[in-house]
């Protein structure tokens, strides 16, 4: 015990309360509470106050749809959401269905309340508007585009390519017969005569 060192602890009253007027937090140190005290050991006077620049919060600005976002700003001048469309797949206006079992690959979709081909929430996938824009007709349901280069964000005309996957049903020689008859006058009436 001779070895032992005593310290002798300074405590204050369990009701003190702070120095500075106004202040009704508990004593840590030096009569101060802990806010003060920090203050004091950091700045050299408790009163000291850092004023911290207030900066209104920026919008995030992309325009989708023909409606500016209004949410706040995070990176790259748009919102989280738009951010992170835009990493993904370097379009933050992107919209994807991920939940919807219609598009499942992720495709580019684009509104067209009032086409032939879109669904019921009058979206429609980009390259079938692009191919059926550049028919000048609505797309059969068994006819699908096919992207060349395998890049399914690439929706220019020259990337995209119309296939039928429609076939005969029977395997006898007049079924065929009749199917390419009826492809040929879907695709190539001009061929029959």
């Amino acid at each position: 015990m001779a070895n032992q060192r005593i310290r002798s602890v300074h405590r204050y009253p369990k009701d003190a309360v702070c120095l500075i007027n106004d202040c009704t937090n508990e004593v840590k140190s030096k009569e101060l509470c802990t806010k003060h005290y920090a203050r004091l050991m950091r700045w050299g006077s408790p009163h000291h106050i850092q004023k911290i620049a207030q900066y209104p919060p920026a919008e995030c600005g992309v325009i989708q749809d023909g409606v500016k976002c209004t949410k706040q700003k995070a990176a790259r001048d748009m919102c989280q959401m738009h951010y992170r469309r835009w990493t993904l797949y370097k379009d933050p206006t992107i919209t994807l269905r991920n939940a919807n079992p219609k598009n499942p690959a992720k495709y580019k979709m684009k509104v067209a309340r009032n086409h032939p081909n879109a669904r019921s929430d009058g979206q429609i996938l980009e390259h079938r508007l692009v191919m059926s824009e550049h028919l000048g007709r609505p797309l059969y349901d068994k006819e699908n585009v096919h992207h060349i280069n395998g890049d399914r964000f690439d929706n220019r005309i020259q990337n995209l390519e119309l296939w039928s996957h429609s076939q005969p049903r029977g395997q006898r020689i007049q079924d065929k017969v009749e199917w390419a008859l009826e492809l040929l006058q879907t695709y190539a009436p001009e061929k029959l005569r």
